[in-house]
């Protein structure tokens, strides 16, 4: 056997089992005492890959061994040989058959694991499929209550107000309550955006928190997940809104962070273009909301290409900042915030936008038209907006226009899965005239110079021509002012509960609005809601129906009736 043999199993007088590895391998131990009286008699063909051994030779298992049988010379005993061999034999049959045991259970588990991934996979677009439902839900939500300003700032506690030397408006409200919001407002948007830079609000939005002259965006992320802090931007067509939300005790970190992001923001060349992506994307999710869609179609019409009615095209770093210098002047930014000390916020204001100078913003101006747009579009149902010119912010009679909206549906029923001819006269005109499901709800939309507010319907195909028809109907009835006093009663009470704003972020959304626009508090709409009187509504009703009206519409539409069909 020579260097060959270099391990040696003894399984018994009768047979002895040497291991041999090659000599280049490296030998771990040795015990040549044992093969003296040996010799070889058959040389196997199989090799294995593991190796059970003596337990005192401490050599463990073995990779790719040759097993060799060796005869003792002491041996006599032709059946005991044949039963050794048989024995041995057996044990290699039972490590063949452990290790196909083992196979066949990692095959099992493998099997499982296959079933877990399927089940996780279609869990995952179960999921992703909700969430996209609820995200356009929550876009739509959204827009809605950024279109309208009925929520207005509570009455709960006096706001404090402070002017910086440059201008900025400076206001906070309810210091100690139990969650931080904060909010700065710039008053410009789509509407300040010319033919070349359509879009720049847009991108604006989707670069703020990227990076400011003193923190990276790593560093601005890592410190609002440290300190529990949400940072977020919105966008609409007369403003712009940077937002915090975080916890009392980190409310000085988040009002630095917030303000050193609108008033020294990196806006490098080569991070616009990074840009184009996102808001393919947030076009992509909005064209999945039907609703979202309306509303610009809306615009277009009612507007047609002035301001108002501008869509969002692609811009480069240096329409960015353009229009940060030509827009974000200091007397045209309010910061608000509540759960903050006030002069906490001051600070932060004067630090990091004390340097930005006045600019004599010119409002521009928007031309209201009225008109039709009509896309038909292969969809379970049409939506149809139809309305009128509305009025801005600060119009005296804003507040008895909230009225005329809900008394033209609201928001819809007050009950989930209850119908909406509970909630208006108009709702009630459309249910008992269609013959399958149905949506009606009041909107409006106010800016600084201009406004709309109108009826939305939602109707199935073959109700489309009934519905529109005879929500028109119920429209010129109000607009004419047969309103009783039992509708009157319950527009009033909608729009007082929409006048209370019910979050902080409402609180602090409408602190921006109020001071950026110069309109009036909560309080003062609340008392000049007490004070309207039915000739009162009646009079902004038939003030309304003197525009001309918009029609946008959506869906199925083979049979929706022409603006100039319908007698207005």
């Amino acid at each position: 056997m020579g260097n060959f043999l270099e391990y040696i199993y003894v399984c018994g007088s009768e047979y002895s089992v040497a291991v041999g590895v090659k000599a280049a391998w490296n030998v771990v131990w040795t015990q040549s005492s044992l093969v003296a009286g040996c010799r070889p008699i058959e040389s196997l063909s199989f090799k294995f890959h593991e190796v059970r051994v003596h337990p005192d030779s401490q050599i463990g298992a073995l990779p790719l061994t040759y097993l060799y049988l060796f005869r003792s010379s002491n041996t006599n005993s032709t059946d005991y040989q044949l039963q050794n061999t048989q024995d041995q034999v057996n044990e290699v049959v039972g490590i063949m058959r452990s290790n196909m045991e083992k196979v066949l259970e990692r095959d099992a588990k493998l099997t499982d694991l296959e079933d877990r991934t399927e089940d996780l996979r279609d869990g995952a677009m179960r999921f992703q499929t909700s969430s996209r439902k609820l995200k356009r839900k929550m876009c739509w939500q959204n827009a809605r209550r950024l279109l309208s300003v009925a929520a207005r700032a509570s009455s709960t506690s006096e706001a404090q107000v402070s002017r910086l030397p440059n201008g900025i408006t400076v206001v906070t409200q309810e210091p100690e309550a139990s969650v931080t919001a904060l909010g700065v407002a710039v008053g410009a948007g789509t509407q300040n955006e010319s033919s070349h830079s359509s879009g720049v609000t847009h991108y604006l939005r989707n670069i703020a928190f990227q990076s400011t002259a003193s923190r990276t965006a790593l560093r601005i992320t890592r410190e609002a997940e440290s300190h529990g802090s949400r940072y977020s931007t919105e966008s609409g067509r007369d403003f712009l809104l940077y937002n915090a939300h975080t916890l009392p005790n980190s409310a000085e970190h988040a009002a630095d962070v917030l303000t050193e992001v609108v008033g020294s923001p990196n806006i490098f060349d080569w991070e616009v273009p990074k840009q184009n992506s996102r808001v393919q994307r947030d076009l992509a999710v909005a064209s999945e909301t039907q609703e979202l869609l309306l509303l610009d179609d809306a615009h277009r019409v009612a507007f047609r290409n002035s301001p108002l009615g501008r869509p969002v095209g692609r811009v480069t770093a240096g329409d960015l900042h353009t229009f940060r210098e030509q827009y974000f002047s200091a007397d045209n930014i309010v910061v608000a915030g509540v759960g903050i000390n006030h002069e906490t916020l001051v600070s932060a204001a004067e630090r990091n936008l004390g340097a930005m100078s006045p600019i004599n913003v010119s409002l521009p101006q928007s031309q209201y038209f009225g008109g039709e747009s009509v896309t038909s579009v292969d969809l379970p149902v049409a939506h149809i907006l139809f309305g009128f010119r509305g009025a801005p912010v600060k119009s005296e009679n804003h507040v008895a226009l909230l009225v005329v909206r809900n008394l033209l549906g609201s928001d819809g029923s007050s009950i989930k899965w209850s119908t909406d001819a509970s909630a208006s006269s108009l709702g009630a005109a459309v249910g008992s005239a269609v013959s399958g499901p149905f949506k009606v709800s009041g909107f409006s939309a106010s800016y600084a110079n201009d406004g709309l507010v109108g009826v939305h319907l939602a109707l199935a195909n073959d109700d489309v021509y009934k519905g529109v028809t005879t929500a028109a109907s119920a429209i010129k009835k109000v607009l004419a002012g047969d309103i009783s006093d039992t509708d009157l009663v319950r527009a009033k009470a909608q729009t007082r509960r929409q006048l209370i704003p019910e979050t902080h972020s409402d609180i602090t959304r409408t602190l921006c609005t109020q001071y950026l626009y110069n309109s009036t508090s909560t309080a003062q709409d609340l008392a000049q809601l007490d004070s309207l009187t039915l000739s009162d509504v009646k009079r902004t009703a038939q003030q309304v129906g003197s525009s001309r009206p918009f029609l946008a519409a959506r869906g199925p539409l083979d049979d929706l009736p022409y603006l100039e069909t319908l007698g207005f």
